[in-house]
């Protein structure tokens, strides 16, 4: 065989090899395992916090749509921490707007996701100080739906219109509908859970599934445990929607709810 022919083959071979060997393995099972937070710098319980800047790494490549929307700070700020990605890290910038003496959490939304599409098992909450103490109050409870809701917590002002404002703080529950609130100060709060899908945006009691405690008022001191919340969702006045002629002497009516017999819609019984 010629020499330079031979050459050629060999190296065309050796190629080929080297790119099989390197190729990333295809199929197998699906990855189903929820990533993990394995450190953060500083570490959560840091106090004399002087840099607004917090390092997550991850046990896998986060998903950066997910995370940028997933992620949320407490007590609520005007803006919104921002976020660079690294690798498997993640690099937190906290907003300005953050007071001396004041405990800051950082919580990463279940809703987070890695690069597999898999969310996080569980919240995760992170609390820094500008001060020398972090507070230590807590609050948890459980809401009773058919799938994971969201949980808002408002400063108690007295006000009555408080549940239709911004909440101070955003958590979620796990799948059995637990949730809990941490690194909270002492005083009064009010608290409402509200669908998941809407978690981030005010109460619309219209449109969104949601639900309030029996008690009205939390007086925080310390722990404050035992709350329980059903989520339900408002049904609208009967209304309706169209009228259709089938025949000459009977039509079709459709409403915007269910229509049960007995009923009386404003002096028309339906049914027998």
């Amino acid at each position: 065989m010629n020499s330079k022919l031979f050459l050629l083959f060999f190296c065309i071979t050796l190629a080929s090899w080297k790119c099989a060997a390197i190729a990333p393995a295809s199929g197998g099972p699906k990855d189903t395992t929820p990533p993990v937070l394995l450190s953060a710098n500083p570490p959560s319980g840091t106090v004399r916090l002087l840099e607004p800047v917090v390092e997550l790494t991850f046990s896998e490549y986060m998903d950066e749509k997910s995370f940028a929307a997933g992620i949320r700070i407490a007590p609520v700020l005007k803006d919104d921490p921002t976020v660079k990605f690294k690798g498997k890290s993640v690099i937190v910038t906290l907003p300005t707007g953050i007071k001396n003496d004041m405990t800051v959490v950082l919580t990463l939304s279940r809703s987070i996701k890695d690069e597999h599409g898999v969310e996080l098992a569980k919240p995760i909450q992170l609390a820094y100080s500008t001060g020398d103490v972090i507070d230590t109050g807590i609050i948890k409870g459980r809401v009773y739906a058919s799938q994971p809701a969201g949980v808002y917590l408002f400063y108690d002002e007295g006000s009555d219109t408080l549940l239709l404002s911004k909440p101070d703080y955003i958590s979620e529950t796990e799948d059995d509908g637990s949730f809990e609130f941490n690194y909270l100060s002492s005083g009064k709060y009010k608290i409402l859970a509200i669908e998941r899908g809407a978690v981030g945006v005010q109460l619309d009691q219209k449109r969104m599934s949601y639900g309030v405690p029996p008690i009205s008022v939390i007086a925080l001191d310390s722990i404050f445990t035992g709350i329980h919340i059903r989520l339900f969702k408002e049904k609208e006045p009967l209304r309706l929607l169209r009228g259709e002629w089938k025949d000459w002497n009977w039509g079709q009516l459709y409403f915007n709810n269910d229509i049960l017999d007995g009923m009386n819609i404003h002096g028309l019984k339906i049914g027998t």
